[in-house]
């Protein structure tokens, strides 16, 4: 059912986009933005579900809560510049996407730089 929720106001809302953008392009981008903000937040109030079910299996498998806290940052990343690097395409601003999809990319590397490192350590002491 949330699936159909957000389907029926992203229609909606780029219709009004679109509408609005005939007058002034500008308040198509305010409405585009608006839009965006409100889905956005209906989605990080449904976030709290899949916290709850990873932390339940974070426990019962004994996954340390550093890698639990490094997941969430790396989702949030992963989250916030695929977010802002669609509206920037959205207003036409291609390279400025592909900078923050980049910046994005990069931050998650270095932010995994530890997990992979005791990744690697395992492996060599199984090995």
């Amino acid at each position: 059912m949330i699936t159909f929720k957000i389907a029926l106001a992203g229609v909606l809302g780029a219709l009004l986009a679109v509408i609005a953008g005939q007058a002034r392009k500008e308040y198509g981008i305010i409405v585009l933005l608006g839009l965006a903000l409100v889905m956005n937040g209906f989605l990080v109030s449904r976030l709290r579900e899949i916290l709850t079910f990873l932390d339940g299996v974070s426990q019962k498998v004994g996954i340390s809560d550093t890698y639990l806290r490094l997941l969430y940052k790396l989702l949030g990343i992963s989250f916030v510049s695929r977010i802002s690097s669609g509206l920037c395409e959205d207003m036409g601003y291609k390279s400025v996407a592909y900078q923050i999809e980049l910046a994005g990319k990069l931050s998650i590397l270095i932010l995994s730089i530890p997990m992979l490192n005791s990744l690697f350590e395992m492996m060599d002491q199984v090995l």
